[in-house]
């Protein structure tokens, strides 16, 4: 019930603040700074003694309803003037893979709402709700986060040049439960292990496209969970452990300032405060990541129509042939194969046009560790069109029809599962789509047989651009059949 009543109050809230003609373009740029304000109040809760202006009243005072109604233009300045303050402190401060400081915020950022009867509404809500965890109990309560999570999905709006599309809860769920299922049981302690020299914890997450970071939160969960069963540990140090795996081993992109902005938000609303998502001009080419470093990404990278042509993106496409050798993939680790495919006698050359997702498929294989895993959201055709046969190939190797053995291949295919046309329906697309569980092959695996399900139902329709939930998910009964088995995918050679 609670979590109904958190939603409401936030598609409430959305709807006041548009209602009332502040100067933002859209939905999206809205939601932005409700976010911005968001971010206001959990500095607050961190900093219960912070004054925008030294020696001026607390921020505390100033963000409550009866102090802006009271004070209107004054209070609104002073607000302003705290999140100009706040966002240049050291602590919303980033490094990435190479050392780099990134920073929260850009340094001319500011937050546009003008009314003061906007910044009271906000406060009223956000007053009633504690949205950071206290350290001293270590309490697990995600509802504002899920609430959160929904009301940015119902909101947001697709336009532009490339489709992004918020991934549903359920789905989201699955892969994430699959996934984990397998970690759990092939290697129990990878989730906290511990790196020999620096002793920092280095199991290692990654959204290449995070967009509001559905999947890495997701995943936060799932590894919350884990942590919560370890034994001989105290809450505090239960969530110590917590807090260091969230900061060190979770990291996410977006090309949109907005949906950096959202992620890092939505982050710290399920417990990491300090959230590595990085704002990038492409995460395709972005040296951000490090290559071979992770050891699971989940993604749902945008599509683009026409795909990525030669004409617009040529420096782009020749980055994507780095591992072309004498005219086939050398299926290096950090190489990358997929701006190119072969002609009609095996000859691998430049590709003209490609769809986005399948050089996604080829960047995240890149950026695993062998034997890391990768689940990602693609289009129907790249899984069943004739003229992609060869990425199926590139990925899985080719079939021997005598043996039944596959012959080569970068990774080992574990499941497929395919999805209904509403599953992004409320992102405003009804695209047919299924997520792929590909994991890095290393020395001597070898492809099995591959987990394929499909889902006719996936727990919701959309109405009037609103998710009703209909009691019906078949991916809840599709995890359970995975985790049922036989073992999907890998197998290692015997004898």
């Amino acid at each position: 019930m609670r979590f109904k009543e958190l939603q409401h109050e936030f598609d409430q809230l959305h709807e006041q603040v548009y209602a009332s003609r502040e100067p933002i373009d859209g939905s999206n740029d809205l939601t932005a700074q409700l976010c911005k304000c968001i971010f206001l109040k959990m500095h607050l809760e961190r900093h219960p003694d912070f004054r925008p202006v030294a020696r001026g009243p607390l921020f505390e005072e100033i963000f409550h309803p009866n102090y802006i109604r009271k004070n209107g233009e004054k209070a609104v300045e002073q607000i302003k003037k705290a999140f100009e303050v706040a966002r240049a402190l050291p602590e919303y401060c980033l490094k990435d893979d190479q050392g780099r400081d990134f920073r929260i915020f850009d340094p001319d950022d500011f937050i546009k709402f003008q009314k003061p009867e906007t910044y009271a509404r906000i406060a009223e809500m956000l007053g009633g709700h504690q949205l950071t965890t206290p350290e001293e109990t270590g309490v697990e309560d995600d509802i504002i986060g899920r609430a959160f999570d929904v009301m940015l999905r119902a909101k947001f709006e697709s336009k532009g040049g490339m489709g992004i599309y918020l991934t549903p809860q359920q789905v989201r769920d699955a892969m994430v439960q699959m996934v984990f299922h397998d970690i759990l049981n092939e290697d129990s302690g990878l989730v906290t292990r511990r790196n020999a020299k620096s002793g920092k914890t280095q199991f290692r997450v990654c959204d290449p496209c995070c967009g509001s970071a559905g999947f890495l939160i997701t995943a936060m969960r799932e590894v919350r969970k884990q942590i919560d069963k370890l034994l001989g540990l105290s809450a505090r140090q239960r969530l110590e452990l917590l807090s260091e795996v969230f900061a060190q081993g979770f990291e996410g992109a977006d090309s949109s300032p907005n949906m950096v902005l959202m992620g890092r938000i939505n982050m710290a609303l399920h417990g990491d405060p300090k959230a590595r998502v990085f704002r990038v001009a492409n995460s395709l080419s972005t040296d951000i990541f490090t290559p071979e470093s992770f050891d699971l990404i989940l993604t749902n990278p945008p599509f683009k129509k026409g795909g990525i042509t030669d004409k617009d993106h040529a420096k782009l496409l020749e980055s994507f042939r780095s591992d072309i050798s004498n005219g086939t993939p050398a299926m290096k680790g950090s190489g990358l194969a997929l701006g190119a495919k072969p002609d009609g006698k095996g000859v691998w050359k430049p590709v003209n046009s490609v769809d986005p997702a399948i050089l996604f498929i080829d960047r995240c294989l890149q950026l695993l560790k062998p034997g890391g895993r990768l689940l990602i959201v693609v289009p129907d055709g790249v899984l069943c069109n004739s003229q992609d046969r060869y990425v199926r190939e590139y990925l899985m190797g080719k079939k021997n029809e005598r043996t039944g053995k596959f012959i080569g291949g970068k990774a080992v295919v574990r499941a497929v599962v395919s999805l209904p046309a509403v599953t992004f329906r409320l992102s405003g697309a009804g695209a047919k789509t299924s997520f792929l569980y590909l994991q890095k092959k290393r020395p001597g695996d070898e492809q099995g047989p591959v987990f394929m399900a499909v889902a006719n139902n996936v727990g919701f329709d959309v109405k009037q651009n609103k998710e009703v939930l209909t009691g019906e998910n078949d991916l809840i009964k599709i995890v359970e059949a995975y985790k049922a088995g036989p073992t999907s995918g890998a197998q290692r050679p015997t004898g």
